[in-house]
């Protein structure tokens, strides 16, 4: 067998490692060959250096292996100082054999402090600030925040927002807690990651003071007389000091909610914990339901409403005809009504009711009845005349005083015609609905006429006729 001289081969692993601070790690070096090696050796280059180094072998504390019976090497107690590439090297009769590099990264856990450990916020304070600061090698590849009860509990995670602001940083992703309010008071942990694993903080408490916003409105309900000079509605503010206040109102029917501006109308007062309203020159519009409203940081409270009702004199209504008359047939026929008052009415109606008595009945606007849509002048217009019509009228409307009717106007209903006048025919008379024990008489003067009418009465040469309903003869004055 024939003996093959030459270099020795030499091989290392691992090629890259992650050593975590203080473990030790092993360099694998396996050499083969002939003749056989006569010394090992090992180089380092440290990391962001070109400078190559040979290791001193002799240094137990930190170095075993090595030699000729053992050619891999064991680091000890890795420190950053350790981290770099490290090349085996194998010596014969031959010459001198290198491995490829080995490729050690120094790695440690991230140490994670924050600050205050211990704090304390007023209730409605803009903002606080609780700081992280990461160290380690290498930097943290990602971080969090999370925030737990006083009392314990579990552990929720913080998400960047509106209420959380986290600064991106790898060494110093501050907190920023916004608009302070009392759920803010938990303790607060600081959390990251880099690749020897996950590491969190200790906890930083913050304390609360102060008291959420707190607004009373008085009087809630009050009164006040149409050209008052002035009404005052107190609003009374407690809690962290508000940075602005202000009033609004709104009808008390419901509707759009409008700011108020302190002028000439309105005077708000000046304070923080007292930003009383005053309403001058009392009218009408000033039956309203107003708000008072305060803004800390924190937060923005509206008050529960104070309603004002605004009471004027009590309206007047005159209604003219107070008694009128309308021909059967007549298209329309309209009763006038008047409203004067200090404080507008606010809603009118018409009422009926038979002329010997009875009960009231309400009149709808419609095809029989029109009425106009207005607070001075609501006047009622009844078309298309049918003795159904022969009633007694009022006119009812509303203010802030109360409700007020009219006195009646009565329409009597002529059930009689002019002579020439153009008759109806019988379904559109509606001679059906006749009181049976009223007679009614018809003068006639065409011979449509008697076309017409006669089977309601009989009209002899004699200018006698017959009464249908008593059969009595009676004479024509015609």
């Amino acid at each position: 067998m024939r003996l093959v001289i030459g270099l020795l081969s030499v091989s290392i692993s691992p090629a890259n490692a992650d050593v975590l601070q203080g473990q030790s790690q092993l360099i694998t070096c396996t050499v083969s060959g002939n003749p056989a090696a006569t010394s090992i050796s090992w180089r380092f280059t440290p990391s962001g250096s070109n400078q190559q180094q040979t290791l001193s072998l002799g240094n137990t504390a930190k170095y075993s292996g090595g030699t000729t019976q053992n050619p891999s090497l064991t680091v000890l107690n890795f420190q950053s100082s350790d981290g770099g590439s490290y090349v085996c090297s194998a010596t014969n009769a031959v010459g001198t054999q290198s491995s490829t590099t080995s490729v050690l990264r120094y790695i440690q856990q991230l140490t994670i402090s924050v600050s205050p450990s211990d704090g304390t916020a007023v209730y409605g304070t803009a903002s606080y600030t609780i700081q992280c600061s990461i160290t380690g090698t290498p930097q943290a590849t990602s971080w969090t925040w999370q925030r737990r009860p006083q009392a314990g509990g579990s552990l929720t995670t913080i998400s960047s927002g509106n209420k959380y602001s986290i600064v991106n940083s790898a060494t110093a992703p501050h907190l920023t807690i916004n608009n302070i309010v009392e759920s803010d008071e938990q303790d607060y942990f600081c959390g990251a990651t880099n690749v020897a694993g996950s590491q969190t903080s200790s906890r930083a408490r913050l304390t609360v003071t102060g008291d959420p916003l707190s607004i009373l409105v008085t009087p809630a309900d009050g009164t006040a007389i149409y050209g008052d000079a002035l009404y005052t509605i107190q609003c009374t503010i407690t809690g962290t000091t508000p940075t602005s206040w202000s009033w609004s109102r709104r009808p008390v029917a419901g509707g759009v909610v409008s700011p108020i501006s302190t002028g000439g109308k309105y005077i708000i007062a000046n304070s923080a914990n007292a930003p009383h309203l005053t309403i001058n020159n009392i009218v009408e519009d000033d039956e309203q339901d107003y708000f008072c409203q305060a803004t800390n940081a924190a937060e923005t409270v509206t008050s529960s409403r104070a309603r004002l009702i605004v009471n004027g004199e009590q309206l007047t209504i005159s209604v003219t005809p107070s008694v009128g008359t309308a021909i059967y047939g007549d298209s329309s026929y309209t009763i006038q009504c008047s409203i004067t008052g200090t404080t507008q009415a606010t809603s009118w109606t018409w009422l009926k009711r038979p002329i010997y008595g009875g009960s009231l009945t309400t009149i709808s606007a419609g095809s029989k009845y029109t009425i106009i849509n207005s607070a001075t002048s609501p006047h009622l217009t009844i078309n298309n005349i049918v003795e159904d019509d022969e009633k007694d009228y009022y006119c009812q409307v509303t203010n802030s005083s109360g409700q007020q009717t009219s006195t009646r106007s009565r329409i009597i209903v002529n059930r009689g015609y002019a002579l020439g006048q153009d008759k109806k025919k019988e379904d559109e008379r509606g001679y059906d609905e006749l009181d049976p024990n009223r007679q009614e008489m018809r003068v006639n003067n065409t011979t449509q006429d008697n076309t017409d009418y006669h089977q309601y009465m009989t009209i002899p040469a004699n200018n006698m006729y017959l009464d249908p309903i008593s059969g009595n003869s009676l004479t024509s004055t015609t």
